[in-house]
């Protein structure tokens, strides 16, 4: 292993992310969306959280954001290429960040229409943006109605790490599926500073978002 892949893995983390594995099983799928072409953070919440509250349809508000031109992103897209591939294995259900949910009912809109029962979307809330934290603590709720216990977590290859250990204090268990790096990973055009390179991820993951959850308590 890389220094740099022992950094990413490793630091500020509260043990290494190499003692996690995915081979156990879980009861639902839960991607974290990355990046977004279109709608800066306070414009999810303003205009993405009011016109979903306004057509109360998830499959409504994607042919919305379709006809308004909304780009999910490289990484969203690739995110929903996995979600589709472990639902061809289990079929199970799938609590997903809304930038992730969309892409994957891009894919195959007629697929998704008649599977929108094991499909649940979590929007923007009306008052916040839905950082990683944030976003997990709505999953964790809806789980919890649902009776849904163990999450396995997908999230881009240098944010998994992150995702895993904070969803592990949320939800008490969590199981991680590993993907290959790619240059896919990363959009130039993303709205989101930070997920427009590697450079730019790493110097916030390593210096501002670890640090931040750990001062809070979360990792």
């Amino acid at each position: 292993m890389s220094i740099r892949s022992t950094l990413v893995d490793r630091l500020f983390l509260p043990k290494s992310f190499d003692e996690t594995t995915s081979s156990k099983p879980y009861d639902f799928i839960m991607p974290n969306g990355y990046g977004r072409n279109t709608y800066s953070n306070r414009e999810t919440v303003t205009v993405v959280h009011r016109k979903r509250d306004e057509l109360g349809d998830d499959i409504g508000m994607f042919e919305w954001l379709a006809s308004e031109g909304f780009d999910p992103g490289k990484p969203n897209r690739s995110l929903a290429m996995m979600c589709d591939t472990e639902c061809a294995r289990t079929i199970p259900i799938i609590i997903g960040q809304w930038e992730v949910m969309y892409a994957l009912w891009l894919e195959n809109p007629i697929r998704y229409r008649r599977q929108i029962a094991s499909f649940i979307t979590i929007w923007p809330l009306k008052k916040n943006y839905l950082a990683t934290r944030g976003f997990l603590l709505e999953a964790k709720r809806v789980a919890d109605v649902r009776g849904l216990k163990t999450p396995l977590v997908i999230a881009h290859p240098k944010h998994i790490q992150r995702c895993f250990f904070l969803a592990e204090k949320i939800f008490g268990q969590a199981r991680t599926t590993r993907c290959a790096f790619e240059e896919r990973w990363y959009d130039p055009e993303s709205i989101q500073w930070q997920t427009r390179g590697e450079r730019f991820w790493l110097f916030y993951e390593l210096c501002l978002a670890r640090p931040y959850d750990l001062l809070h308590g979360w990792l």
